[in-house]
């Protein structure tokens, strides 16, 4: 049960981003202070560096989770379209129609409604009850490359704003180039989820035909 634990998902969406928070979190409380931190101690001691990434660990799941729920409330009903077999296939009426075919024989279903955003989940139980674990990895990998995405909002501006404080340009152009690079991040993530995301749903559907020949 314990296998793989923690996983490599686990390491770059958590523990990387946990890892950026702590460290320009503590940063700019320096800066701000105008003191100093050093992470030498915590590099040359075994119990500390574990203690440290165990911490970063925590604080990365704590702030990811937050980000891809809020971006999962604020995107529920792109999502949802998104994952629909008309949301995936909506330019492909032939591959459409040979999938809703192959799902009503694989699970004895008289009708599919290809908006129904479940459908998706029930081709994937079937992927996963056929499927190596080396395709699964490869369609696991776009969902987990959304999610982590998706938490890379924070970590990514509080590194911009440790460097606006270190160049000491005042309050006033700091928050005006933080607030651009804000919205240019956020379109930028925008487009990266999406593209991950559709991605995952379609490769969902595709391994499922191919399994379901």
């Amino acid at each position: 049960m314990f296998e793989r634990i923690p996983s490599l998902k686990d390491f770059i969406i958590y523990v990387i981003p946990g890892i950026i928070i702590c460290y320009f979190s503590v940063d700019i409380y320096c800066l701000l202070k105008n003191s100093t931190f050093t992470t030498d101690k915590i590099v040359g001691n075994p119990s500390l560096s574990f203690i440290g990434i165990l911490f970063s660990f925590l604080i990365g799941f704590l702030f990811s989770q937050f980000q891809i729920i809020l971006f999962g409330r604020l995107f529920r009903i792109e999502f949802k379209k998104m994952c629909s077999i008309l949301g995936c296939f909506e330019n492909d009426s032939q591959l459409k129609n040979i999938l809703i075919d192959k799902i009503k024989s694989a699970f004895g279903l008289t009708s599919v409604d290809e908006k129904d955003s479940l459908i998706v989940f029930l081709c994937l139980s079937y992927v996963r009850s056929k499927c190596d674990e080396n395709n699964l990895a490869l369609v696991d990998r776009h969902n987990n490359m959304s999610s982590f995405a998706m938490a890379t909002m924070l970590p990514l501006t509080l590194a911009v704003l440790d460097i606006l404080f270190r160049f000491q340009i005042g309050i006033v152009w700091t928050t005006l180039i933080l607030l651009f690079f804000v919205v240019i991040l956020y379109s930028s993530v925008i487009r990266i989820v999406f593209n991950f995301r559709s991605d995952y749903y379609k490769n969902i559907f595709r391994l499922f035909l191919v399994l379901s020949i």
